[in-house]
């Protein structure tokens, strides 16, 4: 018996687990390839099922709405313990004919996929030097300014010059 998210299997027939590896190889001198990293692929797994049973169709049916959803699902296969976490249907082959009664047969193609979370942080940049305004206060609407309608005194621009030449070494009465 096998079981994929909510959905289980009368029979698992056969699941083939494929763990690949990418290395990168690049060419040096006399015409040889270094390889300097590998990389885990996504598992993948090949699973042919059979289903029997006054539920067969209602679960032929979960089957194709969990393989359009795109939505991972974890899969319990053949003797295991733990599940194969975040796997999606990447392949889904359904045969119904007379060798399964009241059933159908399926062959699936499941491959995980690494999922990332967005992590949002907030950067306190300080006031604008020519405004003297703190750019995040209010609700996080920052003010467009056009550089060529905005009139920027004389002092103002030495003194930013001077600070960024005090920055990379240069002559403080250079401006």
């Amino acid at each position: 018996m096998g079981q994929y998210g909510d959905i289980e299997f009368n029979i698992i027939r056969e699941e083939n687990l494929t763990l690949d590896n990418n290395i990168t190889q690049h060419p040096i001198e006399d015409q040889v390839d270094i390889s300097d990293h590998i990389e885990n692929e996504p598992t993948r797994l090949s699973v042919d099922i059979t289903v029997v049973g006054e539920e067969a169709e209602e679960i032929k049916e979960e089957l194709k709405a969990v393989a359009r959803s795109k939505e991972p699902q974890d899969y319990f296969g053949v003797e295991q313990i733990e599940p194969y976490e975040n796997m999606v249907i990447v392949s889904l082959d359904i045969t119904t004919n007379s060798e399964v009664s009241n059933g159908f047969r399926a062959s699936m193609t499941l491959q995980q996929v690494r999922l990332v979370e967005a992590d949002t942080i907030e950067v306190d940049l300080g006031p604008d030097p020519v405004t003297g305004t703190q750019p995040q206060e209010g609700e996080g609407e920052v003010e467009v300014r056009d550089p060529e309608s905005d009139d920027v005194d004389e002092e103002t621009v030495s003194s930013i010059l001077n600070d960024l030449l005090a920055q990379f070494g240069g002559d403080d009465d250079a401006a």
